[in-house]
């Protein structure tokens, strides 16, 4: 009786043994590269999101500012341009144009273009 070598270099019951050793790796392999394109996918909804963060808050420290450097009308209890009625769409377009060359402007009318300035870029 001959022991040792089979026709195909392996003993009856390993054949197909590797193909299947293949296949399982390929399968661990592919929800290795799902999850990690999960977090690709998270990273970049999370960028986006300190994006938008940055941009907000970037927006309110402007308007802080020109809030600071115009503190008169600022602190006015009546007719105080700064202060605006979020639930309306647009915000009523400033009387002068406060930024143009050779442009007089008072407090309020500054107040007002800084606002509607301010208002257009946001939305």
């Amino acid at each position: 009786m001959k022991v040792g070598l089979y026709r195909t270099g392996w003993p009856p019951a390993q054949r197909g043994a590797t193909l299947v050793e293949v296949l399982v790796a390929i399968l661990i392999l592919t929800f290795g590269l799902l999850g990690v394109a999960g977090l690709i996918a998270n990273s970049l909804r999370a960028a986006n999101d300190t994006g938008n963060y940055v941009m907000a808050s970037t927006m309110a420290r402007e308007l802080a500012e020109k809030m600071r450097a115009n503190r008169q009308v600022a602190q006015a209890t009546v007719n105080n341009p700064y202060l605006v009625d979020t639930s309306q769409t647009a915000i009523a377009a400033a009387a002068a144009n406060c930024v143009a060359s050779g442009s007089v402007c008072n407090a309020n009318a500054l107040g007002s273009w800084d606002m509607w300035d301010w208002w257009t870029r946001l939305t």
